[in-house]
């Protein structure tokens, strides 16, 4: 029903405001649990990959005269290391894959296993997001500065829980600034839209009176004097 050349502006300037909001909403933080829990996840798999190397060399002497008994307990040794190996790649991985992301428009927490064997991913707008709180759950959280962030949620995934992540109150505070940034961003641009669609209202209104004016002008304008009609 709009005008052509209002129709065009206005498609115009809404493809140039989401275009701007999505070059702006790229700023990511991704939190993982503290780097404690990668060493406690990966001490045991050292500890014995370290001790089956130290004895292979202090017992070497007495594993050589062994092995010209049962030349199949060097390949036993390499396969045991294989897959030492590869327990301790499984805990370091399985540390890096669960995930805590803070995006511009959602807050996120990943949970997977290594090859993915599972993964499940709980997110929500932060327009749904209520409140944060953080816990230090014990005198050693409160040492190696730990602990977990409860995040409030109006959206179908309830509680979005951040566990043993470093250093929580920054974690929550940068939480919190994000759910501000989310609301005054809401407010603006509510604000944005009623002021657009008051200045796209008023400069068709005036389009149209202004078409208005020029139609009744055209319709009111005296005929040439030469085209009354001619006497006998």
């Amino acid at each position: 029903m709009l005008p052509k050349r209002s129709r065009e502006r206005v498609l115009k300037d809404r493809k140039e405001k989401a275009q701007k909001q999505a070059v702006q909403m790229q700023d990511v933080v991704v939190y993982r649990k503290s780097k404690f829990f990668l060493l406690r996840a990966a001490i045991v798999p050292i500890v014995t990959i370290g001790a089956a190397i130290a004895l292979r060399v202090i017992l070497h002497e007495s594993i050589r005269s062994a092995l010209d008994q049962w030349p199949w307990l060097d390949r036993a040794y390499v396969i045991l290391m294989l897959v030492m190996l590869f327990w301790l790649w499984f805990r370091v991985e399985n540390w890096r894959n669960d995930k805590y992301i803070l995006t511009r428009t959602h807050i996120i927490d990943i949970y997977a296993l290594p090859l993915g064997l599972f993964e499940k991913l709980r997110q929500a707008e932060w327009d749904k997001v209520q409140n944060a709180n953080y816990t230090v759950p014990s005198f050693w959280a409160n040492l190696l500065n730990y602990g977990d962030v409860i995040v409030e949620t109006a959206s179908v995934e309830g509680k979005l829980d951040f566990i043993n992540v470093p250093n929580p109150s920054k974690v929550q505070q940068e939480i919190v600034l994000r759910i501000g940034e989310a609301r005054q961003a809401q407010e603006r641009r509510e604000r944005d839209r009623r002021q657009t669609d008051l200045s796209e209202t008023l400069q068709i209104y005036n389009e149209l009176i202004q078409e208005w004016t020029l139609r009744n002008q055209a319709v009111g304008q005296s005929p040439p004097a030469n085209s009354g009609p001619r006497s006998l």
